[in-house]
């Protein structure tokens, strides 16, 4: 463990999470690394939450609570990040969700992870669960920002629960605020990935399994899953590929990534979702593949397969 311990702001977002923010709370406050405060925002969840959580909570030193009316993810997410902007003492912000758990270490290696490699924001890998805590599905964060941007092509590249940034990345407007940008209409965690994109920020994860990502019926995650439906989801896609030429040109510039890989991506995106594409764009696309370059894509999905089949 590092000697010195910087200030860690934890942001916490809830709404109708129940007994679920307790354990999310509890696995915070086990942490091996102890440097943190929290900042638990209750958005408008049913009163007798909120008399029990004030009840809970402010007992603890560790712990500033407070409570709003109902005004969604992006306006608690935002306050959130205004708090911890407001404490001078804090010089890392990570975010954690109010029905999730994070491991014990979590903190530990990514603090660890963020300074010895000089990056701005790490995440780790993480498992989906059920309300009963049993887990459905594994997933793999992106460890680099070659691996990031592959990530934003086909969905959110972290639980956003598990990720922790270095606060001065804010000076550069990376938040959860409107902008005039045409991706404002995807979900919160998105658009924030998004700016940390354009803005070229060291992206990297920590290669271990320190989150635990929970689905229920009032959760903002189920929320944002009825929200933003499939013909968002085309959206974004949609979004990518006709903008393709210009990530592709800031790669080059940026983080250099072989283009083959990109093509992958793109056609795993026409054959899974099969929506309508400019004709143009499809041509472009395969008509640059080389031969050789398709047995590469076989053995590319091949390997997709093998890992898939490895860790469920």
């Amino acid at each position: 463990m590092r000697k010195s311990q910087p200030l860690i702001g934890v942001c916490i977002p809830t709404f109708n999470d129940g007994n679920y923010l307790f354990e999310s709370v509890e696995s915070i406050l086990n942490q091996t690394y102890k440097n943190f405060v929290i900042y638990i925002l209750n958005d408008g969840s049913e009163i007798k939450w909120h008399n029990l959580y004030k009840k809970v909570f402010s007992n603890n030193k560790k712990i500033i609570y407070s409570y709003q009316k109902n005004s969604g993810i992006i306006n608690a997410s935002q306050k959130l990040l205004d708090f911890c902007q407001k404490n001078k003492k804090v010089q890392l912000i990570a975010r954690m969700d109010g029905d999730d758990i994070s491991d014990p270490k979590r903190f530990e290696y990514q603090v660890d992870l963020i300074f010895r490699k000089k990056l701005d924001l790490v995440g780790c890998h993480f498992k989906r669960m059920n309300r009963d805590k049993k887990v459905f599905e594994k997933n793999l964060a992106p460890l680099n920002n070659k691996h990031f941007f592959l990530h934003l092509l086909t969905g959110s590249p972290f639980a956003h629960g598990s990720i922790i940034f270095k606060k001065d990345i804010l000076k550069k407007k990376i938040n959860y605020l409107e902008t005039n940008l045409r991706h404002t209409i995807f979900p919160e965690d998105y658009n924030f990935y998004l700016k940390c994109f354009y803005n070229q920020i060291k992206i990297g994860a920590v290669n271990k399994f320190l989150y635990f990502h929970r689905y229920h019926n009032y959760s903002y995650s189920m929320q944002n899953r009825i929200i933003y439906n499939s013909s968002l989801k085309q959206n974004r896609y949609l979004f990518f590929l006709n903008n393709f030429l210009v990530l592709n040109n800031l790669i080059k510039k940026k983080f250099p990534l072989n283009n083959l890989y990109i093509k992958i991506i793109v056609i795993k995106i026409i054959l899974i979702f099969k929506f309508e594409l400019n004709y143009k764009v499809i041509v472009n696309i395969f008509s640059s593949i080389k031969i050789y370059d398709y047995f590469l894509i076989l053995k590319y999905f091949f390997i997709r397969k093998v890992r898939k089949f490895i860790y469920g």
